[in-house]
């Protein structure tokens, strides 16, 4: 018998605190104009103390399991995309399971920068489809916010923090259709963020910020995306106007301008939301999928292919229909 695995319900969480272009303007040698012209980011969302990964997290993945209508009972799978856990143990993803009263369910972190959300759902989709989970919690969150340098201009402007939760079931019928992951490790330079070494250890002056070549991560980026769409498109035997929807990673628009020049696709075949969020990284096309959903742009029953790209280097797409 074939089985298969399909998303039923989406929920997602943004800090209250929204810091603007305008505002960032006041510490920054920068302008809104030059921010949007460059990257067609106007806001983001920063999370306060209190915020963790865990618990946005948390707040996502509650609206998730509602829209969904399961039980807590129900899920048997926590798997969390992040590289911005509060601990380096217990993972996110258990401090999540702990959080929703969750308890004996797998949970583990899969740390795959901007692609981390596309990860779980791969993984997810392979546990099911193999017989080992019926019900996967799947999570994209991340703060990078605490990352960044805030006097650098070229990474403090990108980045907002964020989380987005999927829920993968067992279904009778086909839902996730493919997924496709990637890396090259050696290119990592291009994209990184130190740990700081523990006492006694600590050096003088280490500069534990991300770290970012803007000009070639945006090329990767491009590159990879259109080899991603390719492959899916030669794969599935399907041309993008087979696709309802293109969810990408909402790094920057000129990417995803880029992108979609070069497929011809309408504006309304692509959803946007950086202009509000930035970069959210794992979270980014997660909180677009929701977002999507509830403004009626991708319904029940809409076929979307959600790419993404990330440090590590990394990247995945998902097609599924909803």
């Amino acid at each position: 018998m074939q089985l298969y695995s399909k998303i039923s319900g989406i929920g997602s969480y943004v800090p209250e605190n929204v810091v603007s272009n305008h505002m960032l303007e006041q510490t920054l040698d920068t302008s809104h104009e030059w921010i949007v012209a460059r990257t067609g980011i106007e806001e983001r969302r920063i999370s306060s103390d209190v915020e963790s990964s865990a618990y946005m997290a948390i707040e996502a993945a509650r609206k998730a399991i509602e829209t969904a209508g399961i039980s807590l009972e129900e899920i048997d799978m926590v798997v969390v995309g992040t590289t911005t856990s509060t601990y380096v143990m217990p993972s996110t993803a258990c401090e999540v399971a702990a959080g929703l009263g969750i308890s004996g369910a797998t949970a583990f972190d899969v740390a795959a920068a901007c692609s981390g959300f596309i990860y779980a759902v791969s993984v997810a989709d392979k546990f099911i489809r193999c017989g080992e989970a019926r019900c996967v919690l799947t999570i994209g969150v991340d703060r990078y916010s605490r990352l960044c340098n805030p006097e650098d201009r070229n990474t403090s402007i990108l980045f907002g923090d964020g989380a987005g939760a999927a829920i993968i079931k067992l279904s009778d019928t086909p839902g996730i259709e493919y997924t496709e992951l990637g890396s090259d490790g050696g290119k990592s330079n291009i994209l990184t963020v130190k740990n700081k070494e523990r006492l006694p250890y600590i050096k003088e002056g280490d500069n534990a910020y991300l770290q970012m070549d803007g000009q070639d991560v945006f090329k990767s980026a491009v590159s990879k995306f259109v080899e991603l769409i390719e492959r899916v498109q030669i794969k599935k035997g399907i041309h993008m106007d087979d696709i309802d929807m293109l969810i990408p990673h909402q790094a920057n628009i000129r990417i995803i301008n880029s992108v979609a020049k070069r497929y011809k696709l309408p504006q309304a075949k692509v959803f946007l939301n950086v202009q509000k969020y930035g970069n959210t990284s794992a979270a980014s096309v997660v909180l677009a999928l929701d977002e999507a959903m509830q403004s009626g742009q991708v319904k029940e029953g809409s076929r979307v292919l959600m790419i993404a790209f990330g440090g590590g280097l990394t990247w995945g797409s998902v097609l599924a229909t909803l």
